[in-house]
């Protein structure tokens, strides 16, 4: 079966970390990545070794966004959602 999950454009970001939703029939999940996850996925993947803070931070997710948008999804699919309701995207 096929799961459908929406991802906006709209991101938060907070002490830390990026946030940003996703929808499955319906519902709204809100998802999170920390700013040394986007370290690691921006070095492993870009080939950049630079520290996010949040001045860079829209900017180092937009460039990792569609790799985030399936890590998202697939915890999503494998129901990992933690303790507060929320996607925590770790690597």
């Amino acid at each position: 079966m096929n799961q459908a999950i929406q991802f906006d454009n709209e991101l938060v970001i907070s002490e830390g970390h990026v946030g940003f939703n996703a929808q499955q029939q319906g519902q709204v999940l809100v998802c999170r990545v920390s700013f040394k996850t986007l370290e690691q996925l921006n070095k492993q993947l870009n080939h950049l070794d630079q520290a996010v803070i949040t001045s860079n931070a829209e900017a180092v997710f937009e460039s990792l966004r569609f790799d985030i948008e399936e890590l998202a999804e697939q915890l999503i699919i494998n129901e990992q959602i933690n303790d507060e309701g929320e996607v925590e995207i770790t690597v």
